[in-house]
């Protein structure tokens, strides 16, 4: 299986879950902005998962998974919304996508983005309305890898997302989790706490060193019949405010 196939996998087990709370409290954050955005540029969209709820007439789907790209383009087209698919956000660049759209969406993807390239987005989109979504550094079970195995990419990054964004205009903490079912493998929790690292770094020793790491901390993560693995989220916006 490849890694993007595995990916996908993953995240579908884990997204599916009942018991996930990672994606209701974006939804809960993004239902106000149903019907209010005629373009919505989605960078790093997965399958589309909240495209629905956005209620756009034109959709910018970016996203380097070829399979998730394409379901998320399958998605829209059912819901009638005209879209255009890109597997960079260098691509979207080049179109007409980034300078025309209305509401820009990062949810999940700056932190596992390099330094320079989460810095040509945010140039790239400074004062638009952007919705950003990512792991709270003190509760994340990714970050808490990330630290562990010395590659701390995420302080750089929310440095230079705070020097070119300001101050969000509206800020929510939500203390969600990975919650996945307790018969997930060990190697699917592996791969699931090192996902991020895993774009850009060495398959085999950062797997090795996430199979140690849930091996350390397994019995911590169950409840009851699901593992539950700490990914609290800050959900936050710029130039735009949101009110419920």
């Amino acid at each position: 299986m490849g890694f993007w196939e595995e990916y996908a996998n993953e995240m579908r087990r884990m997204w599916q879950h009942p018991a996930n709370d990672q994606r209701p409290a974006v939804e809960k954050l993004l239902r106000p902005l149903g019907g209010r955005f005629g373009h919505v540029l989605d960078i790093g969209c997965g399958d589309a998962y909240y495209l629905p709820l956005l209620q756009c007439q034109r959709y910018s789907a970016v996203e380097p998974n070829p399979m998730l790209l394409a379901e998320a383009t399958a998605r829209a087209s059912g819901l009638g919304v005209h879209t255009q698919g890109f597997r960079t956000f260098s691509e979207a660049l080049r179109s007409s996508a980034v300078g025309s759209a209305d509401l820009v969406l990062l949810v999940h993807v700056l932190l596992y983005l390099p330094v320079d390239e989460a810095r040509k987005v945010l140039r790239a989109l400074q004062n638009r309305p952007l919705v950003v979504v990512h792991p709270w550094p003190q509760r994340s079970v990714t970050i808490a890898f990330e630290r562990l195995i010395g590659e701390p990419r995420w302080r750089s990054i929310l440095v230079e997302k705070r020097r070119l964004l300001g101050r969000p205009t509206s800020r929510l903490l939500a203390r969600t989790h990975f919650r996945v079912p307790v018969d997930t493998s060990h190697e699917s929790l592996a791969f699931l706490v090192s996902q991020g690292s895993l774009l850009h770094g060495s398959e085999s020793r950062i797997l090795a060193a996430a199979a140690s790491y849930v091996h350390n901390n397994i019995g911590e993560w169950r409840r009851g019949d699901v593992y539950e693995l700490p990914q609290w989220q800050l959900l936050e916006t710029y130039s735009l405010q949101v009110t419920d």
